[in-house]
């Protein structure tokens, strides 16, 4: 897929600040700027890196309609935190149009209801009363993609939601390396359970790893073709070409948010490789699903002691700490199933 237009991933800054865009949307270089100066960079900084954005509990089941109001008001509301360009095709749809066309959505995502909501608004609590930077809060229906996807360097991203790496356990869908028709080897799921089995069947393992947000249930719906909307499915091939320069912190409170596949012993491919690559010097994310309650009691003091000024991995460990004293003094044993699946991947 094309990066996108304006503002790719691993563009070079432009040398005269007079190329710089600062019109209230996002600081970025303009088509066909090339080197950057250490002034430009400080004007990138100082510029977009001011705010936090913390998402949480999507509204998995959100009509395009709708999608596409909130979309228009965080865009009001945020300018200055997002970036205008033209985005990337959904890597989803990418794979197969006919992924979008199932009759029905029997396998969905579950909501994540209170649990993920209060997570949210503790982290953005924590923060504010720090007055570690303004916050932007994007709860439910305003838990967009194509808001995410337009961020420009926000000093802590913070995503509540479901996410998940998959094996490459079916065999290769058209166009990605032959192997038996995508819809012959799915045909007994539909709507989002389909896209799952479509990202399945594709070598790519930054394919395979995702986060799903606002509408990802509604995959399936009839959107007139005019409509350009996302359809709630971020992959790491999309969060690579993010727009994190000038970005302390990623947290991703979702499961198996930090696994990944071998790449000849060089690399771990996966969600955190691709939000290293847009320029996030430090990812937090979980190895595998805990129950919903336990995520938010171990992060919410560490959200505080990063907002403290408490290192981050230094913070996590503290949290851990105080976690497993309070499971022992509570039920008589912490089982590390319920503390140690969130890791730091970076700078400490």
């Amino acid at each position: 897929m094309p990066r996108r237009k304006g503002a790719p991933a691993h563009a070079t800054w432009p040398a005269s600040g007079e190329h710089i865009r600062t019109d209230g949307v996002g600081c970025h270089p303009r088509e066909g700027d090339h080197d950057i100066t250490e002034s430009d960079w400080k004007l990138h900084l100082d510029f977009a890196a001011k705010r936090l954005a913390v998402f949480a509990s999507p509204d998995y089941a959100l009509a395009y309609e709708r999608r596409l109001a909130l979309a228009g008001q965080a865009a009001g509301e945020y300018g200055e935190l997002l970036a205008r360009h033209e985005l990337a095709a959904s890597a989803v749809r990418s794979l197969d149009d006919r992924l979008s066309r199932s009759a029905n959505t029997r396998l969905g995502w579950r909501d994540l209801g209170e649990a993920a909501l209060l997570e949210g608004q503790e982290a953005a609590a924590a923060f504010a009363a720090a007055d570690y930077g303004p916050v932007a809060t994007f709860y439910r229906g305003r838990a967009l993609e194509g808001v995410v996807k337009r961020l420009v360097g926000p000093r802590v991203l913070v995503l509540i939601t479901h996410g998940d790496f998959l094996q490459n356990e079916l065999e290769a869908a058209p166009g990605v390396g032959g192997g038996r028709p995508l819809l012959e080897a799915v045909a007994d799921r539909g709507g989002a359970g389909l896209a799952r089995s479509g990202l399945q069947a594709v070598e790519d393992p930054f394919l395979r790893s995702y986060l799903v947000l606002a509408g990802a249930n509604r995959i399936d719906e009839q959107i007139p073709a005019k409509v350009e909307v996302e359809n709630g499915w971020l992959t790491a091939w999309e969060m690579a070409q993010l727009d994190l320069r000038g970005t302390d912190l990623v947290v991703l409170s979702a499961c198996s948010t930090n696994r990944g596949e071998a790449n000849n012993r060089q690399a771990v491919m996966g969600m955190r490789l691709a939000l290293l690559f847009a320029g996030a010097p430090t990812v937090v994310g979980s190895l595998f699903e805990v129950p919903n309650a336990e995520p938010r009691r171990l992060l919410k003091p560490f959200y505080g002691g990063v907002a403290a000024g408490q290192g981050k991995l230094a913070a996590l460990n503290a949290a851990k700490l105080r976690f497993i004293r309070e499971r022992r003094n509570a039920v008589g044993a912490a089982h590390p199933f319920y503390w140690s699946s969130f890791v730091l991947v970076g700078e400490p």
